[in-house]
C-alpha cells in the first residue's frame, strides 16, 4: 500500500478513469458511501461531474477503507441486504477501487459483475452473486478434499458454466480408471484390515505367524515384479480404452450435509494420510468420536493374553473375555458428509436462482473417463460386502425403488434408509435379499419433492404470439404469477409501461421514498 499522492494528485489519477454506464461483464466495486464521501472531501472529485475542484479539497485524509457498514456479519463474502444505492455505497469501476486500494488498503473488498436482466435486457450489478465451491473427483470417484471458488451469477445456468469449464484445464482433465491390479491390491487391504480388526488382542503367536507370512510373500512379490507391471499395464490399457466421444462432464450439486455413521475400517486413525478408507462422498466435514478402548488398557489385555497363550484352556477364556470388553468399549462413530444430488440433463438450461442454493454452494465436477464410464458410477467389486455409507438402491414394502443409505450393518442383515424419506421408514432388510440392488440399477438419483419439480415443468422457445408467454413457478409463487399475468394482459396497462408513461410519474424527490 502506499500513498504518497496529495488528494488533488489522487483526484486527478481517479477522474482519468472514472466510468459513469455499467456495461455488461465489467467489474465494478462497491463501496461505502460515508467512506466515498471523505475521500471527495479529500481529493476534491466530484462524481456527479467527473471533475476535481480545488476549492473543495483539503480535507482530511480518509483511512483504510471500511466496508464493514455494508457488509453481512454472517456472510463476510457478501453484501447486507435492503442497501440503498448512494445512502449506504456507491459504485466504481475496478480501475477506480484498484487505485482506491492500492493507496488506502482496508477492506473487505466488494467486486461484482455487470450482467443483463429483464425482458429489456438491462444491464445491472448482480450484487449478491454465489460463491460456489467446485470439487472434482479421480478415477475411483473420491472427491477432492480442496475445492476451488468460482463467482457466479444467479441468472446464469449451469450449462452455460459447463461450456466454460470444458475449457478450464483445472476441471477438464479425464481421471484415470483404475486398473484390475489396483482393485485387487485396494481387495488385498480391505480384506487385512477385516482380518486384523477380528484379530484378538494379546495374540502374539499368530501376530509371529502372520508377519513371517507376510515377509515371504513379499519376497515373491519382487521376483514377480517385472511381470506385475508388464500386467498392469495391460490391464490399465484395457480400462482406459479411448471412446473417442470427446469429453464429457456432469455436475452434482450439495444443498445440504447428512451424518452418517462409519466404522472404524472408514477412519484414518494413524494419520498417515492413507486415502484408502474414502468414500465417494467427498471431504469429511466433522467428527464425532465415541469412547475408544485406551491405549493402555490395550496394552495390559495384550500381556495378559500373551502370559495365557500357552495355558490349555485359560487362553480360550482369556481372548473371548477380551473380545467381549473391547466390544462393550466400542461407540458409534459419525461424521457429516456433504449430500449430492445429480444435475439432470433438463435442468442444466435452468437459472442457479432456481435451485434455491445457498450463498456458498458445494457443485461437483465430474468428467466421464475414457473407457466411457463415470466415476461415480462404477460398482463395487462385491456388492453385498456392505458398509455404513454406502449408497445402494432399495426397494421398500410397496415395491418401489428409491436411492438409498447403509446405516448399519449386521452379519444377515443391513438396516436402510431410505433417502429423503423420514427415519420412521428405515428398515433392517436381509444381505441377501432382492430387494437390494447397485446404485443407479433400479433409480436416476435421490427421491425428489414434488414442489423441487415444480417450477421444472415448462416449455422454452418463441411464443405463438407476442405476451402470450407463461412463467415459471418456483414451488410457491403460483398466486403471485397469476396476479402478473392478468396485469401483463391488461392491454392499457401493458402499453403504459413498454411506452415508458410510466418515467414521468415516478416520484423522485420524496423524502420518504427510495428516490424513485
Amino acid at each position: 500500500m502506499t500513498n504518497s499522492l496529495s488528494g488533488l494528485e489522487q483526484g486527478q489519477r481517479v477522474k482519468e478513469v472514472w466510468r459513469a454506464k455499467l456495461s455488461k461483464d465489467e467489474t465494478w466495486g462497491v463501496l461505502d458511501s460515508v467512506w466515498f464521501r471523505q475521500w471527495c472531501e479529500h481529493s476534491g472529485f466530484d462524481a456527479d461531474r467527473n471533475a476535481v475542484e480545488e476549492s473543495r479539497a483539503g480535507g482530511p485524509a480518509p483511512g483504510p477503507i471500511d466496508n464493514s457498514r455494508i457488509s453481512n456479519s454472517e456472510d463476510p463474502v457478501q453484501l447486507r441486504m435492503g442497501l440503498s444505492e448512494g445512502d449506504d455505497y456507491v459504485l466504481v469501476h475496478d480501475d477506480v477501487l484498484n487505485l482506491l486500494v492500492e493507496w488506502y488498503g482496508g477492506g473487505p473488498i466488494y467486486r461484482r459483475k455487470v450482467v443483463i436482466v429483464g425482458l429489456f435486457r438491462k444491464t445491472k450489478l448482480d450484487m449478491y452473486p454465489l460463491f460456489a465451491h467446485v470439487y472434482t473427483c479421480d478415477g475411483r470417484g473420491v472427491i477432492s478434499e480442496t475445492s476451488t471458488t468460482i463467482t457466479l451469477a444467479r441468472n446464469r445456468t449451469l450449462q452455460s458454466l459447463k461450456d466454460e469449464l470444458v475449457e478450464d484445464s483445472r476441471f477438464n482433465s479425464v481421471p484415470v480408471a483404475p486398473s484390475k491390479t489396483d482393485k485387487a491390491a485396494d481387495k488385498a487391504v480391505d480384506k487385512a484390515e477385516d482380518e486384523e480388526a477380528e484379530e484378538p488382542v494379546g495374540d502374539e503367536l499368530t501376530k509371529d505367524k502372520d508377519k513371517d507370512k507376510a515377509e515371504d510373500e513379499n519376497e515373491n512379490e519382487n521376483e514377480n515384479d517385472g511381470s506385475a507391471e508388464a500386467l498392469q499395464s495391460l490391464d490399465s490399457d484395457d480400462d482406459n480404452e479411448t471412446k473417442d466421444e470427446g469429453l464429457q462432464m456432469r455436475f452434482w450439486l450439495s444443498t445440504e450435509d447428512e451424518e452418517v455413521e462409519v466404522s472404524d475400517d472408514d477412519e484414518d486413525d494413524d494419520g498417515d494420510g492413507d486415502d484408502n478408507d474414502k468414500d465417494k462422498s467427498g471431504p469429511e466435514l466433522t467428527t464425532v468420536s465415541g469412547a475408544d478402548a485406551d491405549g493402555e488398557d490395550a496394552d495390559a489385555a495384550g500381556e495378559t493374553a500373551g502370559e495365557t497363550a500357552g495355558e490349555g484352556e485359560g487362553e480360550s477364556d482369556t481372548n473371548d473375555a477380551t473380545k467381549s470388553e473391547k466390544k462393550k468399549k466400542k461407540k458409534k462413530k459419525t461424521k457429516m458428509q456433504k449430500k449430492w444430488v445429480l444435475v439432470e440433463e433438463d435442468e442444466m438450461e435452468l437459472p442457479l436462482e432456481n435451485f434455491q442454493l445457498q450463498t456458498s454452494p458445494a457443485l461437483l465436477v465430474e468428467v466421464r473417463m475414457a473407457n466411457g464410464q463415470w466415476p461415480r458410477e462404477q460398482p463395487p467389486e462385491d456388492f453385498r460386502n456392505f458398509k455404513v455409507g454406502q449408497i445402494i438402491d432399495a426397494m421398500d414394502t410397496v415395491k418401489k425403488w428409491y436411492e438409498s443409505t447403509v446405516r448399519a450393518v449386521r452379519e444377515d442383515e443391513v438396516f436402510i434408509h431410505f433417502n429423503q424419506w423420514p427415519d420412521r421408514w428405515d428398515e433392517w432388510i436381509a444381505r441377501d435379499s432382492d430387494r437390494l440392488q447397485p446404485r443407479g440399477t433400479h433409480t436416476s438419483g435421490p427421491r425428489r419433492k414434488r414442489a423441487y419439480r415444480s417450477y421444472m415443468n415448462h416449455q422454452s422457445g418463441e411464443p405463438p404470439v407476442k405476451g402470450a408467454v407463461g412463467l415459471r413457478n418456483l414451488g410457491n409463487t403460483c398466486f403471485m404469477n397469476s396476479t402478473l399475468q392478468c396485469m401483463s394482459h391488461a392491454s392499457s396497462l401493458t402499453e403504459f409501461f413498454l411506452d415508458e408513461d410510466y418515467e414521468s410519474q415516478i416520484n423522485r424527490d420524496n423524502p420518504l421514498g427510495w428516490n424513485g
